[in-house]
């Protein structure tokens, strides 16, 4: 009975590590080739929190719930610096996506089940 019970743990356990996933969404990202004119109109720094379900902050989730909820967060605050400078786009984006300490406690006492983590968010705002 005790054998039986181990391997259908160990079964969920493998099963549940074969579908977690590891990943970061972000689309919408351009590309130019060739040198445009543009004003430079400065860069910005900003920070959003993202909350994850199953899954640890900045690493992998379990079923992959919840890994595109960042995408749309991440195109709102760049928007939102372009708008607030006046701005037609951004350029030399960088995003930073990870968990701090509290936010590791947090996802350990709540037994992955909540995983807030942080995205910080560099570039430069442009005007074409």
């Amino acid at each position: 009975m005790k054998n039986k019970f181990f391997f259908a743990v160990l079964a969920v356990c493998i099963s549940a590590g074969l579908t977690s996933c590891i990943s970061f969404e972000a689309s919408g990202f351009q590309m130019h080739n060739q040198a445009f004119n543009y004003q430079n109109l400065g860069d910005f720094k900003t920070i959003v929190r993202v909350n994850k379900f199953l899954g640890t902050p900045g690493g992998s989730t379990w079923f992959n719930i919840g890994s595109g909820a960042t995408d749309p967060a991440i195109r709102n605050a760049i928007q939102n610096e372009i708008n607030a400078r006046g701005g037609t786009g951004a350029v030399n984006i960088k995003i930073v996506y990870g968990g701090e300490g509290w936010s590791l406690i947090v996802s350990y006492l709540t037994l992955t089940l909540w995983s807030p983590g942080t995205a910080i968010i560099t570039g430069t705002v442009i005007k074409e």
